[in-house]
């Protein structure tokens, strides 16, 4: 998919691995298990670096749907655009448009000419009923008849479009690392180390993820004071495959800050 917009350079992160529970040590051996595909969606929703951003901050997605519009291109495959049978006319003009200002759903919007800016008329297609919502904002009759009629001769098409921009498109990359956040002592070096993973979601992000994550993950407990306040700041490092390490101490974060054992 061709980046159209500047919040595709954001990530969200889904992994397949479910590590073993009651465990207290991972040995090498353990760690190259978790190497594995993670599925990367570029989509502005729940992205919190965007969430509270001003409309002028997002860039909706405008198109015709024609088989030469590059959203449709790039979005449908050759197989589906060669069995469209019900494609925009020429006339009377006007867009469809995806942006992210609300919270739910899968809205398309008219785009008129001469339209509002707000409160466009517009369909859901995640739950389609097969009616025009806010239809008081329509100028021309011609364009809302011509935006329900191109709908709804191609409803599974536009939901792909609507679901790719909204939710995202998964692309697999493999993991070549497994990052963590170390804590120690300040005062005693025999208390031991506290590895902790980051969520799962983080590790292809590793340093973004924990740069915005660092101030309200919680800290553990020291293993030899039973508290907190002794715990240096954590460290980001990151496990290579070929390293040989024994963590004997492994936890790892949840999304909300707080600590599990693994």
């Amino acid at each position: 998919m061709t980046p159209t917009a500047p919040w595709l350079a954001h990530t969200h992160i889904n992994t397949k691995f479910t590590p073993h529970k009651n465990r207290t040590s991972t040995s090498h051996q353990e760690i190259k298990k978790f190497f594995n595909k993670v599925h990367i969606y570029d989509s502005p929703r729940n992205n919190p670096q965007l969430k509270n951003k001003k409309d002028d901050n997002f860039m909706p997605s405008q198109f015709n749907f024609i088989a030469s519009d590059p959203v449709v291109i790039n979005t449908l495959t050759e197989e589906e655009i060669n069995e469209v049978s019900t494609w925009q006319n020429d006339y009377p003009e006007f867009k469809f448009e995806f942006h992210t200002m609300h919270e739910a759903g899968w809205p398309c919007y008219l785009r008129e000419p001469n339209g509002p800016n707000r409160g466009l008329p517009k369909v859901n297609l995640k739950n389609y009923c097969g009616q025009l919502l806010q239809g008081e904002s329509v100028r021309s009759q011609e364009c809302s008849s011509e935006f329900m009629r191109v709908i709804s001769g191609n409803l599974e098409l536009f939901q792909k479009l609507a679901k790719e921009y909204y939710e995202g498109k998964e692309v697999n990359i493999e993991l070549k690392k497994f990052w963590y956040v170390k804590y120690k002592c300040a005062y005693s070096k025999k208390a031991p180390l506290i590895i902790i993973q980051l969520p799962a979601r983080g590790q292809a992000i590793a340093e973004i993820f924990w740069l915005n994550m660092q101030n309200w993950a919680k800290k553990p407990e020291c293993v030899l004071h039973k508290h907190t306040s002794c715990m240096l700041p954590a460290t980001l490092e990151p496990f290579d495959k070929g390293e040989i390490k024994e963590f004997n101490y492994t936890y790892r974060y949840k999304d909300n800050g707080e600590i599990e054992e693994i």
